[in-house]
């Protein structure tokens, strides 16, 4: 049913109607592009309200507008300050919440996560690994 409310070909036949002002998504999607950041956590997850109090508490004032997480350790942090955005955008890491966290301009979350396989590195523990393999540490892929 919400497939056929979607749609703009009038020889689908619905029970629900739905008129979308597409300048309301452009908007927000703006929104996101002009005012947000991705923080992404390698290990564990925080609340959204942790982060949101965390990025505060990191310039010691109310910047955070809005918090989404989107699954797999990807928070999308919308500022209201631009200025602060670009700040915390330079430092490419930071510390929140106890945790090393990873920071990227803001893009749809998708294409950030096929991103992410390459930009962020995975550590791992190698417990008993032999000696002559130690040359190797570094290329496993």
């Amino acid at each position: 049913m919400m497939d056929e409310a979607l749609t703009h070909d009038e020889s689908v036949h619905a029970d629900l109607k739905v008129d979308v002002d597409l300048s309301m998504i452009w908007d927000s999607a703006l929104m996101f592009h002009e005012r947000g950041l991705l923080l992404f956590f390698t290990s564990r997850i925080p609340l959204a309200m942790d982060v949101a109090h965390a990025v505060n508490a990191s310039v010691e004032k109310d910047v955070v507008d809005k918090v989404f997480y989107s699954g797999h350790g990807l928070f999308e942090v919308i500022f209201g300050d631009v200025n602060v955005k670009l700040q915390i955008l330079e430092q490419q890491t930071v510390f929140l919440c106890g945790l090393m966290v990873h920071v990227f301009p803001w893009k749809p979350v998708k294409a950030m996560k096929e991103e992410l396989l390459y930009k962020c590195p995975e550590w791992v523990e190698l417990i008993d690994l032999p000696s002559f393999l130690w040359g190797n540490i570094g290329n496993v892929a």
